[in-house]
């Protein structure tokens, strides 16, 4: 048996997967706890902070993947599998691996699917890339700054957000929230904007539009200096010069794992981000702005974590809220802060959910953290659209595909819902196919990479036009499998066979209304399964979505409204 254990690339059966995911959730305790004693040495330093291995961000960091590959491989060897190959990503794995096999004295062929020369020299060439796209944004910023203001006159109150292609003066992060207050209060609100995933051509024009726009937003740049531009590009010469210590797991040495992480580089865009977050924080306190109330768009990356210490040191007694907009995933581990996080000031002083029934969860790892439920901005129109009718012989049977932010995902649950294309049983299925708000449609059916099936229909606008009007909704790791089930409509699940599952789904919602599917077989018997619904279900599965609202998305009024925003 030949295992890939990549974390980009991996390949797993799906038994070795299921496998490798009940180890994952058994280990995340452990894991958290191991990050913060790693972290011990460096609890002072920003960069560290910053960068991947102390992040526990599962989509971002591979040490996760890895540590849990480890425990994989030592069930795997003590069951006495009959394993010939075992393929990684990353060179110091393959040697961690080859050690511990030496120890446990197995003949196994470890091999690392890129070398380590060609890893350092593509980190410094994506480096160098960012290092003048930023450069090119920080420019940009200062020749569009044409009627510099002064804010220091006012108490103002800061919201963290987004700017993303489509989505330059349309709201997809505070839907509603602008629009609820008073002109009054509109005066003394601001957006920082953040852009990303803007092509270099949009850049201008995009600081154009949000100067001009009819919501407040401040640009970072108007506030940092040149050399806090270099300062943040310099973190990848200091994270380089960060002595780690010797850390084992199970008996074998997995430092050279994390020196290798921190020499890729594989999240500097982040980490610069997150110090110029820092710097941006220092910059205003200089120029004296007054604040009232500061809202992080949260997510407890690198990014917030720039952000909330700048907020801890420079503006201590001021109140900070991270607002975590969306549904948070079990193995998401940054999404349940740490103890070691909260002593370091990496964390505001609240958190907010949208709804109560994340609250605790939020608090696994650290009891005392202060976390309250807010307003769900984004999923509003659970509450305010039409519940879905019985659907009649007239209407053809709509399978509705939201594809996840993770491109490789997407394509592999398009692969999968393919087959079913052919299945005789599904024929006269209509399959509307909404691409992740970050990919054009363009980009999709390139990465797809096969003739575009007749099937397959783009959706263009809101996915939130399209979920009432379908049968069943097929996604992976999104939000958008929680606001489907709100609304009493089935959900499909396609597992990522190649790593981590980020189940969406919180443990107390009612599986009748959701499966998990590993191949196309097992999706297109759930599409037939739920094809063949009766009355009786149809009307329990508004039930349940009644509770999965009330539990799970708290309704925009005025006084949660009040409460979130300190009025």
């Amino acid at each position: 048996m030949k295992i890939n254990l990549g974390y980009q690339k991996g390949a797993l059966s799906p038994d070795i997967s299921a496998r490798f995911n009940e180890i994952a959730n058994s280990k995340t305790d452990a894991f958290t706890a191991w990050v913060s004693k790693l972290s011990e040495p460096f609890k002072d330093n920003l960069d560290w902070w910053v960068a991947g291995p102390a992040s526990r961000n599962t989509i971002a960091s591979p040490l996760f993947h890895y540590y849990c590959a480890f425990f994989l491989i030592e069930e795997l060897v003590k069951n006495n599998h009959d394993i010939s190959e075992i393929t990684v990503d990353s060179p110091a794995a393959a040697k961690i691996i080859e050690k511990y096999l030496s120890l446990q004295k197995k003949a196994i062929k470890v091999k690392s699917n890129k070398n380590s020369m060609f890893c350092y020299l593509n980190a410094f060439v994506r480096s160098l890339l960012f290092i003048l796209i930023r450069s090119y944004q920080f420019k940009c910023a200062i020749q569009t700054n044409i009627k510099p203001r002064s804010l220091s006159d006012k108490v103002l109150t800061l919201i963290d957000v987004f700017v993303i292609p489509g989505y330059v003066n349309k709201d997809r992060y505070y839907n509603g929230l602008w629009d609820n207050l008073t002109p009054e209060q509109k005066d003394s609100t601001y957006f920082v904007a953040t852009l990303s995933g803007m092509g270099l051509q949009n850049v201008t024009s995009v600081l154009k539009e949000l100067r001009a726009s009819d919501r407040n937003f401040i640009i970072k740049e108007d506030y940092l200096k040149t050399k806090d531009l270099f300062f943040a590009l310099a973190h990848a010469y200091r994270i380089r010069k960060l002595k780690v210590k010797p850390v084992e797991v199970l008996g074998v040495d997995v430092s050279p794992l994390i020196k290798e992480e921190l020499k890729m580089l594989g999240g500097y865009s982040s980490a610069i981000e997150a110090l110029l977050n820092y710097r941006f924080v220092q910059r205003i306190s200089e120029a004296k702005l007054k604040l009232r109330l500061v809202i992080d768009w949260w997510e407890n990356q690198c990014l917030d974590k720039g952000w909330n210490a700048g907020f801890n040191k420079y503006y201590p007694q001021t109140p900070t809220v991270g607002y975590l907009g969306y549904v948070p995933r079990l193995l998401e581990l940054q999404l349940y802060p740490s103890e070691s996080e909260s002593q370091n000031s990496l964390l505001p002083k609240k958190i907010a959910t949208i709804g109560k029934g994340f609250v605790e969860a939020v608090k696994m790892y650290y009891p005392k953290l202060s976390v309250t439920n807010a307003p769900a901005f984004r999923f509003q129109h659970v509450w305010q659209t039409e519940l879905p009718k019985e659907r009649t012989d007239d209407n053809p049977f709509t399978v509705f595909v939201a594809l996840p932010l993770m491109a490789e995902e997407s394509v592999h649950i398009l692969r999968i819902v393919q087959n079913c294309l052919t299945d005789t049983v599904l024929q006269g299925i209509r399959f509307w196919i909404k691409p992740h708000p970050t990919m054009s449609e363009e980009k999709l059916k390139n990465r797809f990479g096969e003739a575009w099936p007749d099937g397959f229909i783009i959706c263009h606008e809101d996915s939130s036009n399209y979920i009432p009007k379908a049968d069943i909704l097929i996604s992976g790791t999104s939000s958008i499998c929680m606001e489907t089930l709100s609304l009493g409509i089935p959900v499909v699940v396609a597992v990522n066979l190649s790593g981590l599952t980020y189940n969406p789904i919180p443990a107390g919602v009612s599986q009748k209304m959701w499966r998990f599917c590993k191949t196309a077989d097992e999706i297109c018997s759930a599409i037939k399964f739920y094809k063949n619904k009766g009355p009786e279900q149809f009307d329990e599965y508004r039930e349940i979505g009644f509770e999965i609202r009330r539990e799970y998305f708290e309704p925009v009024r005025k006084n949660e409204f009040n409460k979130f925003l300190q009025l």
